[in-house]
């Protein structure tokens, strides 16, 4: 079974403010292509199709645009399960739809999936939170875990305890291990002449892992023992923005296709083709294009970011400035900077002998640039609990709304 790998696509995601639909349309394009030329049997979307549960209506136009034309392609079965930032009940609302494009979405990690055809592939044997799926001639078992909460993982465990009439202490267990359990309760259906492909949009943390494999730092309830993970042929996770192999546990996070913040420009960003056999797993990873790449610029004066922000024009790339002065910006040059159109935020950090503070300026211009001369004014005045007059903020106001006299210096 050849399986390409995906998740975390936050369709309708905004940077600060700044649509991202056009880069979201590029990468659902390029799926497609690398659909049509790999010979991909099932796409899994490992949780987060949106970033809200109340997506914008040009997210949702751009997602029923690719299952047309994804079915159209007759190539592949697509399995969809709901992330954390996901409404799984909004996303099943056009699931019978979607079956005719062989979509497949889960919402929950112990409903019975319709058995019969969704486009190319058959679904039988459907059992809480598992099935088998055939399709181009191949069979594999497939397990899934939409993103639930500590109480839903006790409840799940619970009614299994009741309808197996077995005595379970939860008291004792931690999240990892009623994931742990929850994965090993569909196992009984798995006939092991097939290959097992598990699905789940949860956090790993890799206190398990190898020198030689890459981990993550995450702390709090919530995160997953790579030793809790099933025992599949191919675990397909999602909820990482970064791209990680746990190549002992056959786990990995394709991470999501597109830069969503500042911190995400350190990696590229990949998809995994998986090559999924009962004894064998071979996998490709495939860089995805950086349609438009956010990059922070360290400017020793806000000359130096005026240079950049002009100089940068044209490019196609999202642009966040810090910048290190022993004076505020005032309107004209914050106004002159955002001529272009592509700086996202600019981080203006003064220096005194008793005032040193990083502000963000952003698209409230006046708001801000009237702040910043109040911290100005204490900086100046050596003395940060002194502030300006009424009559001096109200003479501000005039001037920074006076086109006349805009960008004096006071």
């Amino acid at each position: 079974m050849k399986i390409l790998h995906t998740s975390d696509w936050h369709l309708g995601k905004k940077l600060d403010g700044y649509e991202r639909i056009e880069e979201q349309k590029k990468f659902l394009s390029d799926l497609l292509n690398i659909i049509e030329n790999n010979d991909i049997d099932i796409l899994i979307v490992a949780g987060d199709i949106y970033d809200s549960p109340n997506p914008p209506i040009e997210a949702e136009r751009i997602y029923y645009d690719f299952v047309k034309k994804i079915g159209n392609l007759k190539k592949c079965a697509v399995i969809i399960i709901s992330g954390n930032h996901d409404s799984g009940k909004r996303l099943t609302v056009t699931r019978n739809i979607e079956k005719d494009f062989g979509v497949i979405i889960l919402e929950s990690p112990v409903e019975i999936a319709e058995e019969g055809r969704y486009g190319k592939a058959i679904i039988k044997n459907s059992n809480e939170g598992s099935f088998e799926i055939e399709i181009n001639n191949k069979k594999s078992f497939v397990s899934f875990l939409p993103y639930i909460s500590d109480i839903e993982a006790e409840t799940i465990i619970k009614n299994f305890s009741e309808k197996e009439d077995k005595e379970i202490d939860l008291s004792q267990m931690t999240y990892s291990e009623k994931i742990g359990f929850i994965y090993k309760m569909k196992e009984k259906y798995w006939d092991k002449e097939m290959p097992y492909i598990a699905v789940g949009h949860i956090f790993v943390s890799n206190i398990e892992i190898d020198e030689s494999e890459n981990g993550l730092e995450f702390g709090g309830a919530y995160t997953v023992k790579l030793t809790d993970l099933p025992k599949a042929s191919y675990v397909a996770l999602g909820h990482i923005h970064k791209p990680m192999k746990f190549t002992k546990y056959k786990a990995f996070y394709s991470g999501s296709p597109i830069e969503y913040r500042v911190s995400e420009n350190k990696y590229n960003k990949k998809i995994f083709i998986a090559d999924v056999k009962t004894d064998n797993l071979k996998i490709d990873e495939i860089d995805i294009t950086n349609y438009k790449p956010i990059n922070n610029y360290k400017c020793n004066s806000i000359e130096d970011a005026l240079n950049i922000s002009s100089e940068k024009l044209e490019c196609n790339e999202w642009i966040y400035l810090e910048i290190e002065s022993d004076r505020t910006l005032v309107a004209s040059e914050v106004k002159k900077i955002k001529e272009n159109k592509n700086v996202v935020d600019i981080y203006l950090k003064l220096k005194g002998n008793s005032y040193e503070k990083s502000e963000i300026l952003d698209d409230s211009m006046e708001k801000n640039i009237k702040e910043a001369f109040v911290k100005y004014y204490k900086f100046s005045n050596n003395n940060a609990e002194i502030e300006p007059s009424i009559e001096l903020l109200n003479l501000f106001d005039k001037l920074i709304t006076d086109d006349n006299k805009e960008g004096e210096e006071i």
